[in-house]
């Protein structure tokens, strides 16, 4: 674990630290965290890594279980389909508030991001296609004018980072989802709205049916 320098509270710096581990899956789902291992390697009390365990708890990325600890969540089939059903309502929203503000800056600023993705597939860098992959879309909803809208989408991002890094490889065609943005972002400039909300939700339909289709072969 890093040293820390920014002299925050030790239960910041710990959730910090974990909840960063967590959402890049470096801690698997199911990992259990060691209360001792942390807090020796810190020089400090059990407390502040209890604290940070509840705070993690509260985001649904730890769970805590009667005489086993702490744990890292588990992602279901279930609950991943749940958010990605939420995910693709909301990204209809979003595109339709989004085409009809959009300036040609923004369009462009939406064209690297998407030509960032495609350079990531290109040296197999799954951090960096998720990575360029939530700036994507985060774009879009930080644009819609809705700040309602944003604050919900900032709900769901974490669960929705998480599953990009852990199913990435095995759920999404990287190719595909850089056509796909292609796609919607010529739609958006066309101001072809109903077209742009159109492949934006088979983008999602297209991650829900891969992930059940893997799931079933036991990704």
């Amino acid at each position: 674990m890093k040293e820390n320098k920014t002299k925050k509270p030790l239960s910041d710096f710990i959730f910090d630290e974990l909840r960063g581990e967590i959402l890049s899956g470096n801690l698997k789902p199911g990992e259990r965290l060691m209360e001792i291992k942390y807090a020796q390697s810190l020089g400090v009390s059990r407390t502040p890594f209890r604290e940070a365990v509840r705070k993690l708890e509260k985001e649904g990325l730890v769970t805590v279980l009667p005489r086993r600890g702490a744990h890292v969540s588990l992602l279901s089939v279930k609950d991943l389909c749940d958010v990605l059903d939420i995910r693709c309502a909301l990204d209809m929203l979003a595109i339709e508030k989004f085409a009809l503000n959009a300036k040609v800056s923004d369009l462009l600023h939406l064209k690297s991001l998407i030509d960032t993705f495609a350079r990531a597939t290109e040296s197999d860098n799954l951090q960096e296609q998720a990575a360029s992959d939530v700036d994507f879309h985060e774009y879009i909803y930080t644009h819609t004018g809705n700040e309602r809208l944003v604050q919900i989408y900032y709900g769901l991002k974490d669960q929705l980072y998480r599953f990009r890094i852990l199913y990435l490889k095995e759920v999404f065609e990287p190719s595909a989802v850089a056509e796909e943005h292609y796609k919607m972002l010529d739609a958006i400039r066309a101001k072809n709205v109903d077209g742009a909300k159109q492949i934006a939700s088979l983008h999602i339909q297209n991650q829900k049916e891969n992930l059940l289709k893997e799931t079933k072969k036991g990704i």
